[in-house]
Formats: C-alpha cells, sequence, structure tokens
C-alpha cells in the first residue's frame, strides 16, 4: 500500500524520486501509528471504557512526548504492550473502590512536579502549560467525583514514571 502512494505520489509529480526512502519511512510510520490508535481505541470500545481509553492516551502521550521513557525494539512487542496497558486500566477501572480520590489526585501531582524537574530545559515551558491544564483538570475531576477519568490520568502518569525510570537501567 506504501509503495502504490509513493508511485502515484511521484507519477504526479507530488515528491522526487530522490525522497522516496524518506517518504516510505514516513508513510511506514504514520500507517503504523495509525493501527496502533485504532487497535487501543477499539480495546477501549470492546471495555466499553472509551472516554478514560481517550483520556489516558491524551495526558499518557502528551507527558511522555516531554520526558521520553522505554521503547521496545520490536514492533509486535510494542503493540502487544500497548493492548496490555489498555487491559490493565481495565483491571483498575474494575476494582477503582479501593482507591481514593483525594490519593489519586496527590499521586497526579507528584508524578507531574517529579515530571517537571526531570525533563529536559528546552521543554521546560511547554510541559509547564500541559502540567497546569492537567492539575486543573484533575482537580475539576476531584471535585465532581469523576473517579474512573482521575484513574486514567493518574495511571498514565504513573506509567510514564516507570517506563521513564526503565529507560534509564
Amino acid at each position: 500500500m506504501v509503495n502504490y502512494i509513493l508511485s502515484k505520489m511521484i507519477i504526479n509529480n507530488i515528491i522526487d524520486e530522490n525522497e522516496l526512502d524518506n517518504y516510505h519511512y514516513a508513510l511506514e510510520v504514520l500507517f503504523l501509528k495509525m493501527v496502533h490508535f485504532i487497535m487501543i481505541i477499539g480495546i477501549g470500545l470492546y471495555f466499553n471504557i472509551l472516554i478514560e481509553t481517550i483520556i489516558f492516551l491524551y495526558i499518557y502521550c502528551s507527558v511522555r512526548k516531554y520526558i521520553g521513557g522505554y521503547h521496545s525494539k520490536n514492533l509486535y512487542i510494542c503493540l502487544l504492550l500497548s493492548v496490555l496497558f489498555i487491559v490493565f486500566l481495565e483491571l483498575l477501572l474494575t476494582y477503582k473502590e479501593f482507591f481514593d480520590e483525594k490519593i489519586i489526585f496527590l499521586v497526579i501531582f507528584i508524578g507531574l512536579c517529579y515530571f517537571y524537574q526531570h525533563c529536559k530545559n528546552y521543554f521546560l515551558t511547554k510541559i509547564k502549560n500541559n502540567m497546569v491544564f492537567i492539575i486543573i483538570s484533575s482537580a475539576f475531576l476531584l471535585i465532581i467525583a469523576q473517579k474512573d477519568y482521575l484513574i486514567s490520568i493518574a495511571y498514565a502518569i504513573v506509567l510514564n514514571f516507570f517506563l521513564f525510570k526503565l529507560s534509564k537501567i
């Protein structure tokens, strides 16, 4: 499919043939990310936790973008881990009665403070705005007692913490 799209782009003079390798790589990455995203959303739909999955993905990706973390060297292991992350989110949400909302909020706040301290200097301004948004959103969710959404945010932050630490080993 990638080769078909690239051949059409060359025929229509959209790209130069000398740039074929770069575009091939970019399209492969784009398709893999789309498949990855569709799988995760599909699993969230299957477990009936679509909103929680979207919140988790947004927080997970927005924090990970700035702090980095462990990256699997194998595509299939990456996909498997992503599936397991959402299955574990479902498990956390199933046993949500064991979590106190104020402790969840505290985990979110402490986790974000930790990431702020360990973020590269050139990302500080960008991540600060993102963290303020996450904290205000979490406080709002705490006030309106949306434990499922708070758990999704806290889980994304805790998972980022572990993957960040794992990348340093």
